[in-house]
């Protein structure tokens, strides 16, 4: 991909309203910002990627404590995805799609674990941060 994506894109937002679904992630946090370079090479500019310390202003209702717990997909009809739904979400914004979020939806034991798996992550980001240096492509 030739161009260069925005990762704190507020750009023509305007208030309470989405031209495009917006990943929204934590703008102060080295590994989060890792793993959005990962869903970026993947979906492009098919989402909005906002650090959610920029994206409050222009949509008041969200609170910031869930923003800052984890990482939000918010759809221009206002369907929000939450956590490693989220993350499934934004990859299905892929030219090819993704499997994931359907398995998600229809197996409660994976979308269990993906949850689990993901809060593990969330609460524990300094230390996955170090342990990504040493997996190939991280």
């Amino acid at each position: 991909m030739s161009e260069t994506i925005e990762i704190d894109d507020t750009e023509g937002l305007e208030a309470g309203r989405l031209d495009r679904p917006a990943l929204l992630w934590d703008g102060k946090c080295g590994f989060c910002k890792r793993a959005l370079g990962h869903i970026i090479a993947q979906a492009g500019d098919r989402i909005r990627y906002v650090s959610y310390q920029s994206f409050m202003p222009y949509f008041p209702e969200f609170r910031e404590e869930d923003l800052a717990r984890e990482i939000h997909f918010v759809e221009p009809d206002g369907s929000v995805y939450r956590g490693a739904a989220a993350i499934f979400r934004a990859l299905s914004m892929r030219p090819q799609g993704s499997y994931l979020m359907g398995i998600y939806r229809r197996s409660a034991v994976f979308a269990g674990l993906s949850e689990w798996g993901y809060r593990r992550v969330a609460r524990n980001r300094q230390f996955a941060s170090r342990v990504a240096k040493f997996i190939p492509g991280w």
